[in-house]
């Protein structure tokens, strides 16, 4: 039974060919995407459009060992030879500890293999502060249908500074112009307050959706200052305003006696047995 088992997976295995430039061209274009493996895990996808691309499947330990895919180019103006020679550096790369699916990395490794610098097309462009912007309205913002007037604040003091760095590395220098900028154009301490806590809650959002890995507005959060109380209601106010002498009408203004006790510490009680001066 045990060698029935190996004979059957060996089968397999000699199943498995060495893609070919043939293979692909004359493979069809169905009504659901279909592929084509390669034996060393280089994937030929090919869709209803017709279009085919070259990419690889993958666990990826920098996102939680979850699936990720990295594509290589369009055939035919991916060669199967050079696609074949940026899968096997792409796989070298990640088994020495690189992220492959970071855009600067892959970009880096298939210019590499290409050589000529002038037929080589970046495959993926930079993940940007604007696009942050653009995922995080779509996905956090409008799916859960939360009001954007306070986070518009992002789109009007930051993103037409810093949209066009890539979100990761924002220069932390940029960051300090900005709220410079701010509190030079007389802006209220409270926008600032607003604009860099709306921006560290978006970079968050990023990082838990796999969006960016870094906070860079995280170390310029400012805290809010916490206003103390300086004044106290004396017993005599609190009983003039609650027994109302002179038939003032106070209907909702009840509330502004009761939050007057709060604030003062006293109770009802004491208010009423308060002794005139």
């Amino acid at each position: 039974m045990n060698d029935l088992k190996i004979k059957n997976k060996k089968s397999r295995l000699w199943q498995k060919k060495n893609l070919t430039d043939v293979a692909i061209r004359n493979k069809k274009a169905e009504n659901k995407e279909t592929t084509l493996v390669d034996t060393s895990g280089l994937i030929c996808r090919i869709f209803p459009s017709g279009r085919k691309t070259f990419c690889w499947r993958y666990t990826d330990h920098y996102r939680n060992k979850q699936q990720s895919r990295i594509e290589y180019g369009d055939y035919p103006d991916r060669s199967l030879e050079d696609a074949r020679r940026i899968h096997l550096s792409a796989k070298s790369a990640r088994k020495n500890g690189q992220d492959i699916k970071e855009p600067s990395v892959l970009n880096g490794i298939i210019k590499e293999v290409v050589k000529d610098s002038a037929n080589f097309v970046p495959l993926l462009k930079e993940y940007t502060l604007s696009d942050l912007v653009a995922d995080y309205v779509k996905g956090h913002i409008e799916k859960n249908n939360i009001g954007p007037r306070p986070y518009n604040r992002i789109k009007k003091h930051v993103e037409p500074v810093l949209g066009h760095y890539p979100a990761d590395h924002v220069p932390p220098e940029e960051i300090k112009r900005l709220i410079t900028h701010l509190r030079d154009s007389n802006q209220k301490e409270r926008t600032i307050f607003d604009t860099v806590r709306f921006t560290v809650s978006m970079y968050r959002w990023g990082i838990l959706m796999f969006k960016c890995k870094t906070n860079p507005f995280e170390p310029y959060s400012i805290k809010a200052r916490r206003k103390t109380r300086t004044q106290y209601y004396s017993m005599l106010e609190l009983r003039t305003l609650l027994t109302n002498p002179d038939s003032f009408r106070i209907k909702n203004d009840f509330y502004l006696m009761q939050k007057a006790l709060i604030l003062s510490g006293a109770r009802r009680t004491q208010s009423w047995n308060a002794a005139p001066p």
